[in-house]
């Protein structure tokens, strides 16, 4: 590992749990990653992917470090997926060059599995 003067970061992954819902009702839940060891993890570049199956009528979007599910379910049931986070550390617009502050990513990204319960 490079010199880092303080601890590695590394992404992970926050949220725990998300919300069950109800057939045709209107859902909505957000998984939230972070940055451990940076006080400034909204200034890292978040990307997220997701691997399993959500209820027909469910859609994902992303914003910043939140991955969000949302809409009006269409299935019932037990469904299981996981989220995947990929970062890259701040851009240093001063100098064409990545963040040389000696705060190192220890691993780029994380994982977590959920589950949604639809009644």
């Amino acid at each position: 590992m490079e010199d880092c003067i303080f601890w590695p970061a590394k992404p992970n992954i926050k949220t725990n749990n998300i919300p069950s819902g109800y057939f045709n009702t209107y859902y909505y839940a957000e998984i939230e990653a972070e940055i451990e060891n940076d006080p400034d993890d909204l200034q890292y570049h978040y990307d997220f992917d997701w691997d399993g199956t959500i209820p027909a009528g469910l859609s994902y979007w992303v914003h910043n470090n939140k991955f969000f599910l949302e809409g009006y379910p269409s299935q019932t049931g037990r469904f299981s997926f996981t989220v995947y986070v990929y970062v890259e550390p701040p851009y240093e617009g001063n100098y064409d060059e990545w963040d040389d502050d000696n705060i190192c990513l220890n691993n780029d990204t994380a994982s977590k599995s959920f589950q949604i319960e639809i009644y």
